[in-house]
């Protein structure tokens, strides 16, 4: 499908990650508005499958949890599924690589971004309390 974009802070020519339903009615709209509705999209997606899986064969980290203590996280990952905590796993959650990112992930990586978070918060709040997050108003 090739859809024209005229997405006001994007020079690409073509949408970008996932496409969820009605990702149409965004391609002229703001960076900040199409991450927001990818984001929001994608957990809403998450949520709702999640809710088909019994209790007890799910496993809940959060993006916090995972960038401050990658190696903690990455063992618990590895007991809950059954897999041996091997050497070279231990060394990944050591000193995890930089994948899809300019740097390594950061807890209050987002607030550099606050300004374009507060422009669609509208959009986000719902998804945001839902996940037990809070906007935090303060600038970086």
């Amino acid at each position: 499908m090739n859809v024209p974009i005229d997405i006001k802070g994007y020079k690409g020519k073509y949408w970008k990650y996932v496409l969820p339903p009605n990702w149409e009615d965004y391609v002229n709209k703001s960076l900040e508005e199409v991450c927001a509705f990818q984001w929001v999209s994608s957990n809403k997606a998450a949520i709702e499958g999640l809710k088909l899986i019994e209790e007890n064969r799910k496993l809940t980290t959060s993006y916090e949890e995972l960038s401050e203590n990658t190696y903690e996280t990455i063992k618990r990952i590895c007991n809950f599924i059954d897999i041996p905590f091997s050497k070279e796993i231990r060394k990944i959650s050591q000193n995890p690589p930089v994948v899809n990112f300019v740097t390594k992930p950061q807890k209050d990586k987002w607030k550099k971004n606050i300004d374009q978070i507060e422009k669609v918060y509208p959009m986000i709040e719902k998804m945001m309390k839902e996940l037990g997050y809070e906007l935090e108003l303060e600038k970086v």
